[in-house]
């Protein structure tokens, strides 16, 4: 197995980004790369490229934030080019199934930018700004929102439905949004508009998103409030919501990822403070139940699957963690784990392209 992990770097010991590559399960070794990069805090893959895309985010005082493409080119990791997110604190990007978009996700400024990618996965230019900024404007009054947290819009999440169709979760503005284009416009001249839209009760913060195996049905992870909604992507409706804290937890804690097991009909949340992963089953998907909770270090960010391994990137104490899940119970054995000073993200290489040519370096 291979990753890459991001980490933060401003006020720690981490070097950016980091290789991790078990032989088998229980032997994880992390190498940190020679690449000058400033909090890469997430990590996506080109569907068919051998290229990633990392975020640096870092807000106005550091001038901005940044979107890096990076190449594995002769046994080396190569950052080929690097371009200003026009925003504060990039958190989030994901590239369009014909790889002909990049989305990136300004947590601070609220903002979507999308940038036009060439048939080699280059970054071409800067396209499209979706911003909620005056929406927020109109509604900012309305009762029940966090005074801190939700004091603008906080694109949080991007992720492309299709080729043409984007979902974002705006943490600010307790709304996700789809934007669609035209399929049949060329890359230039593109206009996306949304066209659907989903309004969370105000103070829960919706940070990520995951779509069951019934496409008319998604799950929305609020941050805030710790709950899973349940909404209906037609009828653009948002059903119940369900904890993701155990009955009287009384610790301070904080949703971050989601991720649906498609094969095992589970869903996956993990939570800040409380510091675990809880284990949803989603064999009937608008009526979510607890299967059972791991512990992870403190502070899980983010987590991936592998090869049917959970890795759980947890940013206090600094590691990444393979967990290996037993089909027949669901129970779970730390079988490995590697030092990562603040991993934030773990990007799985494989299936990737870039994770084929750098098996291949």
């Amino acid at each position: 197995m291979q990753f890459l992990a991001g980490t933060y770097t401003q006020g720690t010991q981490s070097q950016g980004l980091y290789f991790l590559e078990a032989e088998s399960a229980s032997a994880l070794q992390a190498t940190g790369l020679d690449l000058a990069v400033v909090n890469p805090s997430f990590l996506c893959a080109h569907p068919f490229r051998p290229k990633v895309y990392v975020v640096e985010e870092m807000g106005a005082d550091d001038g901005g934030g940044w979107v890096s493409c990076l190449e594995a080119d002769g046994g080396t990791l190569r950052q080929s080019e690097r371009h200003s997110t026009r925003g504060d604190d990039p958190c989030h990007l994901d590239v369009s199934p014909d790889g002909r978009w990049l989305a990136v996700a300004n947590y601070s400024s609220g903002s979507v930018e999308l940038f036009a990618l060439d048939s080699e996965g280059e970054i071409e230019r800067h396209q499209r700004s979706l911003d909620h900024r005056a929406e927020f404007e109109g509604r900012r009054d309305e009762p029940g929102r966090h005074p801190e947290r939700q004091a603008a819009p906080h694109a949080h999440f991007v992720s492309w439905l299709d080729d043409t169709s984007l979902m974002i979760c705006d943490l600010g503005n307790d709304e996700v949004y789809c934007y669609e284009a035209n399929p049949k416009a060329p890359t230039n001249h593109a206009e996306f508009r949304c066209s659907r839209r989903w309004t969370l009760p105000r103070g829960s913060g919706p940070r990520h998103l995951a779509f069951s195996s019934d496409p008319d049905l998604f799950w929305v992870l609020a941050e805030l409030s710790n709950e899973v909604y349940v909404c209906h992507y037609e009828k653009e409706t948002v059903g119940i919501a369900v904890s993701t804290l155990p009955s009287g937890c009384e610790v301070f804690s904080e949703a971050a990822e989601i991720a649906f097991n498609k094969e095992r009909s589970e869903l996956w949340v993990s939570n800040r403070g409380l510091d675990d992963v809880v284990c949803f089953d989603a064999s009937k998907p608008q009526m979510l139940t607890v299967k059972h909770r791991l512990g992870t270090g403190a502070y899980p960010r983010h987590f991936a699957w592998a090869g049917g391994s959970l890795v759980v990137a947890s940013r206090d104490p600094g590691r990444v963690e393979i967990f290996e899940i037993e089909l027949a119970t669901g129970q779970a054995r730390l079988v490995s784990g590697a030092d990562v000073p603040a991993a934030v993200c773990v990007l799985p290489l494989e299936g990737t392209a870039f994770g084929q040519t750098w098996r291949n370096r």
